[in-house]
């Protein structure tokens, strides 16, 4: 080809590649982003222009709070028609970027945090001293504390170690289980059963709207909330009853 040739050809080189550069604006651009709350994805979340009774369809599990994945717009098709509605009415992207808000708590909130609910579940006679966590914790903006996974502590006078686990839920849902450590002191009164095996008790009969009472007398050693064995003293009869406190427990129908 002449130069002459070659520079005849250059005035339409760059509209063409122009042209094949610019076609179809957006289909190589990276997907948009939604921020969703909860722990499950919502499709008027990702699509805000959904009718009203398609905005709670459940799309699925939103990603582990502050992570991000990628929604396709098949996956949304697939969720709304399992949902029984109409999937050709939902205009939605080819994909788009999921991303779960997210709150960070430091250790030291969530010490803060988890020491009144240990201490709660702690029976009489056991006092808390000190909560440690190693890390803090990222969660879902609307996660709160549930509760605590702790064993029991020993009947043993004096301080004791050991771990809990601090649950949080969000949508009904466990999203995090946490471990801590804590630091227990346990009195001569924890150091012993809140009923001891011989000790009589207030047995109390729950039936058809009536409350009925009688003295029974423990078989076993139990703590409040636990299941023991009980003897009426008047029949002889021998009942499982739960303890509610160290002079009462609510006998089990069986």
């Amino acid at each position: 080809m002449s130069r002459r040739s070659s520079g005849a050809f250059r005035p339409f080189a760059l509209p063409l590649l122009c042209a094949l550069l610019c076609t179809a604006p957006g289909a190589g651009a990276a997907p948009g982003e939604v921020e969703v709350q909860g722990a499950h994805i919502e499709l008027g979340e990702v699509w805000k222009d959904a009718p009203e009774d398609y905005r709670e369809i459940d799309l699925g599990r939103a990603p582990p709070p502050g992570a991000s994945r990628l929604l396709s717009r098949a996956a949304v098709l697939r969720q709304v028609k399992a949902a029984g509605f109409d999937p050709a009415k939902v205009k939605f992207p080819p994909s788009v970027r999921v991303r779960s808000a997210a709150k960070q708590i430091s250790k030291e909130e969530l010490e803060t945090l988890a020491s009144p609910a240990i201490a709660r579940s702690l029976k009489r006679g056991v006092e808390l001293k000190k909560v440690s966590a190693t890390r803090g914790a990222t969660l879902p903006p609307d996660a709160v504390l549930e509760g605590v996974d702790m064993p029991k502590p020993p009947k043993r006078r004096g301080a004791y170690r050991t771990s809990a686990i601090v649950k949080w839920i969000s949508d009904s849902e466990t999203v995090a289980r946490i471990p801590v450590s804590v630091t227990l002191y346990i009195t001569e009164r924890g150091a012993s059963a809140d009923v001891e095996k011989g000790a009589n008790i207030t047995l109390v009969v729950e039936r058809k709207g009536a409350r009925l009472t009688a003295r029974g007398q423990a078989l076993t050693s139990g703590d409040e909330g636990e299941i023991i064995q009980v003897r009426v003293l008047k029949t002889n009869k021998v009942l499982r009853a739960r303890i509610d406190s160290e002079h009462v427990a609510t006998v089990e129908e069986s």
